[in-house]
């Protein structure tokens, strides 16, 4: 929770509101991947420690460097699919997570 607020500009996931524009950093809780051709996603659980968020990326089977624990921030508009929120195709970069400081 620490970490992710470190991150400039970062809101606590726990504070999106739907169809807001985002800036949100966690760490990968969980991926999934569907690898349909032509119509496949990954979806990555990001977790900051105020809550969650899914960040899907459509018509992609894969997604280099995104992986179990890695840093993450994403940008995007936030959605909703059920009760989960949720970003498509957000930008995100890459980071230290809080266990390289």
């Amino acid at each position: 929770k620490h970490w992710a607020r470190s991150v400039s500009g970062a809101e606590p996931i726990g504070q999106v509101k739907p169809r807001e524009k985002i800036r949100v950093a966690g760490i990968v809780r969980n991926i999934r991947i569907d690898p349909r051709e032509g119509t496949g996603s990954v979806e990555a659980t990001i977790f900051d420690g105020s809550g969650d968020i899914v960040a899907k990326w459509l018509g992609r089977s894969s997604l280099s460097g995104v992986k179990l624990g890695a840093g993450l921030i994403l940008e995007g508009i936030a959605g909703t699919s059920g009760d989960r929120l949720v970003v498509l195709n957000p930008e995100y970069e890459l980071v230290p997570g809080p266990e390289h400081g």
